[in-house]
């Protein structure tokens, strides 16, 4: 650490940038893997919450006097993931939840 130390500006950042991406460099890509299955997952869970309320209208559709009503729940759960997933990105915490 002496010899680096001694070292000129622009190397010791040379130094500093080279050692930090060959020890955290693993470690980021797992977590960005993570990320990305966890986006994933969420994305479905939009995708099968829109469906849900898509079916649920058609049931009202074709049975108006139906007491089962979940087309609202569905669509606001589908809204609500998705805000969940956008508020994340666009905040830059870098972690879908």
């Amino acid at each position: 650490m002496r010899e680096v130390r001694t070292l000129v500006i622009e190397d010791r950042r040379d130094f500093y940038i080279e050692g930090r991406i060959e020890d955290q460099g693993p470690g980021m890509r797992q977590k960005a893997k993570t990320n990305q299955e966890k986006e994933w997952r969420w994305f479905w869970a939009i995708i099968l919450a829109q469906l849900l309320a898509a079916a649920s209208a058609f049931v009202l559709v074709g049975w108006p006097q139906s007491h089962l009503r979940f087309t609202g729940i569905f669509a606001t759960l589908a809204t609500a993931f998705n805000c969940l997933v956008t508020s994340q990105k666009a905040s830059g915490i870098g972690t879908v939840i």
